[in-house]
């Protein structure tokens, strides 16, 4: 038996699927209200079981030794977890707790999770927070030590927004999820500074139809990857004063019409503002690399060079009839071809 669905109009179960190690998925009724003692206790091929909205209590042993759960995502009616309620549990990564009254300390000095050797997060609210922490500080909580990070849950529903990668440098934003008109990045995801926002692994569009028309980037953010607003509304990106990218990657902002501004980066990637039509005069004071087509199609673009620039890549400046009048200063390098082809009103040409 791998599956089970109890129906009726059941109240409490208790030691009910003891030992029932091949048992996969487990739903229970609306009506329980308590899972009693060692209900599922060793049943070690459990991956998924839904907790009724109704259930106040969990009780001891409950979940004993199901090595196979991952997370738990505990309801607000429960207020009471017992003894040893999760113990042994150590494939569970992720613990979600409602606003709880009580946690039984058991008889190792631990708490109702001892032995979830795996957990890396607990998502609470906030007035479940301090007995989280009086708890785990007051005991031994594990064999051995283990970096448990507690999570608010506003926090964790902000993260929700997003599809994120953890990675050593920190967080890494491919998707979008919400709908809001004023996107605002979070410095920080899961105690990892954001350093990135990246288009979809899958189609490259994590970002588009979400109605976003400004974007506020947090001062931790590194690089916008390859595709990240490629083809979406943005009109705006804001950041902190002085902040500078390291990059704006290949198609980073690629088809969007209504971009009227871009952020300060050392390095503009392939085609990373192609057929921005309404960019208008921007300030390139801070850029290092032009990369090909960078500004392809930016009919209204008129720029002004920095100081630092050493490349401009073929085509970058390709159709920018706007283009009156352009300087070169002595660290530029190389020019590609057709750099500034078809930029029909370029007259002035100065180079330093």
């Amino acid at each position: 038996m791998e599956r089970i669905e109890i129906k009726g109009r059941v109240r409490k179960l208790e030691e009910t699927f003891v030992g029932c190690s091949n048992l996969k998925e487990v739903k229970l009724p609306d009506t329980l209200i308590e899972l009693g003692d060692s209900v599922l206790a060793s049943c070690s091929s459990l991956e998924k079981i839904n907790i009724p909205k109704q259930v106040e209590i969990i009780g001891e042993y409950a979940f004993q030794g199901c090595i196979s759960l991952q997370e738990m995502e505990i309801p607000d009616s429960v207020k009471v977890i017992n003894k040893g309620a999760f113990f042994g549990c150590i494939g569970m990564r992720m613990i979600r707790f409602p606003e709880l009254t009580w946690i039984e300390p058991d008889e190792w000095d631990g708490v109702a999770f001892t032995g979830c050797t795996s957990l890396e997060t607990i998502i609470a609210p906030k007035e479940t927070i301090p007995l989280l922490k009086e708890v785990l500080e007051a005991s031994d909580f594990f064999p051995r030590r283990v970096d448990v990070q507690i999570v608010e849950e506003e926090e964790e529903r902000e993260e929700r927004l997003y599809d994120y990668e953890k990675t050593k440098e920190g967080v890494v934003i491919y998707g979008y999820r919400g709908n809001e008109r004023i996107l605002e990045i979070p410095e920080q995801m899961e105690g990892k500074p954001v350093v990135a926002v990246e288009g979809n692994r899958e189609n490259h569009q994590g970002f588009v139809g979400k109605g976003v028309e400004e974007v506020i980037l947090p001062k931790t953010l590194k690089r916008i990857g390859s595709c990240a607003f490629e083809g979406t509304s943005v009109l705006s990106v804001f950041m902190d004063e002085g902040q500078v990218l390291e990059e704006i990657g290949e198609h980073g902002f690629k088809g969007c019409t209504q971009l009227g501004s871009i952020p300060r980066a050392k390095r503009i990637g392939i085609g990373a503002f192609e057929g921005c039509i309404s960019l208008g005069g921007i300030d390139l004071q801070d850029v290092e690399r032009i990369e090909d087509r960078a500004f392809y199609g930016c009919i209204f673009l008129k720029v002004k060079l920095g100081e630092t620039l050493k490349l401009i890549g073929s085509e970058a400046f390709k159709y920018c009839n706007s283009i009156r009048g352009i300087s070169f200063l002595a660290t530029l390098e190389r020019i590609g071809s057709m750099a500034f082809e078809e930029c029909r009103n370029l007259h002035d040409i100065e180079m330093n």
